[in-house]
């Protein structure tokens, strides 16, 4: 409760932050004004309270009384915390059993900016009451300690992606290290190790095998920020050998989570069932890493092919004032079958010659490191290869563990089709490979989590024409500069699918960083499939895309390309109207409705359930260096999604497709199937609390 007191020379501060305060503040803080006799019997004033306590406690007050003071009290508050010295800590992740919470364990992600960028996983347990203690197999190290311990980095595994041509494809997996042929990168991607910066023409053939060493471990060649730096150690000093870990989130995989009733899938459970526990991150010294989480140590690493032209950054004596990105985006794993034969419908008693090939697979990408992903086969961390056929982690096996690199560098040049000597078949391939990157950006998202087993992600699946793949949005600042949903098949010739949105109407169309955040896949008949996709775009267009049909040419942008809702918000706080685009970056949460409307009025009236889905999302970005400051008003928005499905018989068994809607929502109606409904910007003139499911002049629903 507030107190009152006679002492009327105190007055409340009315300057709001950041301007500094007034009134009797600066007295009482430095002691000139004595607080007031609170049990005196005569009291006039109430006491703030909160201030009271923020004086004895030489905390702050921030004094506000509208809410953008209130915004830039807590942005001042933030700006305060991110100042600390402590290591700031970036991304956990949860690993448990659902059978014993003795298995439970946290894995966190930190960086320290002040020790020349290090970086490192730190693992501890959580117990029954919720505590943590540090995880026993750690011995109190973290990640860091683990690699610094080394003392040879020769027997590190780290793999990475060869752009030489090979007869009808690049060769693509290989091991990171030096060889004076192209047995391991190619020639270009070695040129690029050994360019020296000071004087771009020049390329040193040594520089570039130093430069991988150093990347590698070796710390032999540099020099020291306190000593100087010589042409023996011309490289700067590190005090660890990991990186900084900041935008990546850590992944944990452990044993075969998911519950596919597929042929072959039991089986991969019970074969690795007791298979070590792996936690994955990336790391802004160039490289994904794989940790064991029982113990810390590194098991395999992985250095993209778009990182490599800027590996060279790492090593300059400057690089500590002028931080790069380079594998910044977070991991995630699925099982997925790449089995052989033509599975012809679900009955697996119809597949013609089929073998199921059931393999863990981990997508990864740079996100503001560069553009792009890339897909390594983590089914067996061991060394040796197990019954079923998946390799182990061992540099022999590095042309079959990375299935896929599709990554390129910021700022990298678009490829070269045109070069002398390539020859007709790498031609192609490049030619294809350039138009398709330009609809591929800077895929910073999260992975989306199952909601019912947050130990897997949805965007790797099985689609509706059988084949598995993994499922994005485009991300940002691609060439194309528009939204595109990417369906990148794992299985097969890993063709990709894209579904760029087709809107060039103002507030949906192109703009310099746009692209297509994180999807929800949502699977509407409970077979296993995706049916319909969600996601947002940076000028707030919520998009729908249809994946019900078995064959992939068919997927498209619902509503016949339009947005199904467009986010707008008031210039301020109490505005009606709504006239900011509002970005959407993270993906929506889908439910059913349950609601239900009147339809009809008097003895006529009665009750209908309005059905179809609702969609959940909040605005916002922070994906810029300019975004934290920004002051524009973001919301939270559920919007309706009113379209209806039938089953229909496939040649691949029964699947979904859109209602086109039949009957008028009407009293005397028998049928009542509203046809597919965008929103468009739904509360263009409105406080968003005072819309209300109602139905339209045309028998359709709106929110």
């Amino acid at each position: 409760m507030a107190f009152e007191w006679s002492y009327s020379s105190i007055t409340r501060p009315t300057q709001m932050v950041p301007f500094g305060y007034d009134g009797s503040f600066p007295g009482l803080a430095n002691g000139t004004i004595g607080w007031p006799d609170l049990t005196a019997s005569t009291e006039s004033r109430n006491a703030l309270d909160l201030w009271h306590a923020a004086l004895n406690g030489r905390g702050r007050f921030y004094a506000v009384e509208k809410g953008e003071d209130l915004e830039k009290a807590f942005r001042e508050i933030f700006g305060q915390i991110n100042t600390q010295t402590e290591p700031d800590l970036t991304s956990t992740a949860t690993s448990g059993s659902n059978a014993s919470r003795n298995d439970v364990g946290k894995f966190t992600g930190a960086y320290e900016p002040q020790n020349a960028w290090k970086g490192f996983v730190t693992a501890e347990t959580v117990q029954k009451d919720g505590t943590t203690v540090s995880a026993p197999g750690w011995g109190g190290k973290n990640t860091a300690d683990k690699l610094d311990a080394l003392t040879s980095v020769a027997s590190r595994l780290i793999l990475s992606w060869s752009d030489k041509w090979d007869t009808t494809k690049y060769k693509g997996g290989t091991s990171f290290k030096w060889a004076n042929d192209e047995a391991n990168l190619s020639t270009a991607q070695k040129a690029m190790l050994g360019l020296n910066p000071s004087d771009t023409s020049v390329t040193v053939a040594t520089n570039g095998q130093n430069r991988l060493n150093f990347i590698r471990g070796d710390r032999s060649l540099e020099g020291s920020d306190n000593n100087g730096y010589t042409t023996s150690q011309p490289f700067r000093e590190r005090k660890s050998r990991q990186g900084d870990i900041i935008n990546s989130v850590v992944w944990y995989l452990g044993k075969p989570s998911s519950s596919y009733a597929l042929t072959g899938y039991a089986e991969f459970t019970r074969n690795n069932a007791d298979r070590p526990a792996m936690i994955y991150v990336g790391g802004n010294d160039g490289m994904l890493h794989g940790f064991s989480a029982a113990d810390g140590s590194e098991k395999i690493a992985y250095v993209p092919r778009g990182v490599i032209p800027n590996l060279k950054l790492l090593t300059s004596p400057d690089y500590n004032s002028t931080h790069k990105y380079f594998v910044d985006g977070s991991p995630m794993t699925g099982d997925v079958d790449l089995g052989t034969g033509i599975q012809a419908t679900d009955d697996p008693n119809y597949a013609i010659n089929y073998t199921a090939k059931w393999r863990t697979l981990l997508v990864g990408a740079l996100g503001a490191g560069g553009k792009g992903y890339f897909v390594l086969d983590v089914t067996n961390p061991n060394s040796a290869s197990t019954t079923d056929g998946a390799l182990g982690f061992t540099e022999a096996n590095a042309s079959q563990l990375v299935k896929l690199d599709r990554t390129r560098g910021a700022g990298e040049t678009v490829l070269d089709c045109a070069r002398t000597g390539i020859g007709v078949s790498e031609k192609a391939a490049c030619l294809k490979a350039v138009e398709e990157d330009r609809d591929i950006g800077h895929i910073t998202a999260r992975p989306v989590l199952d909601e019912n087993d947050p130990m897997r992600t949805t965007q790797i699946t099985r689609m509706n024409n059988n084949r598995w793949a993994v499922v994005m949005g485009n991300g940002y600042n691609s060439a194309n500069q528009r939204p595109v949903l990417l369906v990148q098949y794992l299985d097969g010739a890993q063709e990709l699918v894209r579904i760029p949105v087709t809107t060039e109407t103002a507030g949906t169309g192109k703009a310099a960083d746009n692209g297509l955040s994180a999807p929800r896949l949502v699977d509407i008949d409970g077979d296993g499939r995706p049916d319909v996709i969600y996601a947002g775009d940076n000028l707030g267009n919520l998009w729908k895309f249809d994946v019900t049909s078995i064959n992939d040419s068919n997927w498209n942008v619902a509503f016949r390309g339009q947005p199904l809702f467009t986010a707008k918000g008031p210039t301020a706080l109490n505005s009606s109207a709504r006239t900011n685009v509002q970005p959407i970056t993270v993906a929506p949460t889908v439910r059913t409705n349950d609601r239900t409307m009147t339809i009809g009025t008097g003895t006529n009236a009665k009750t209908v359930p309005v059905t179809g889905m609702m969609i959940a999302f909040g605005t916002g970005r922070n994906v810029t260096q300019d975004d934290p400051n920004s002051v524009q008003v973001q919301s939270l928005y559920s919007v309706l999604d009113n379209t209806r499905y039938r089953i229909i018989d496939t040649a691949k068994g029964k699947r979904l497709e859109v209602h086109p809607g039949d009957g008028v929502c009407a009293p005397s109606a028998t049928t009542c199937v509203p046809s597919p409904l965008a929103l468009g910007e739904g509360v263009a003139n409105a406080k968003l609390a005072e819309q209300k499911i109602s139905q339209l002049g045309n028998g359709e629903y709106g929110t």
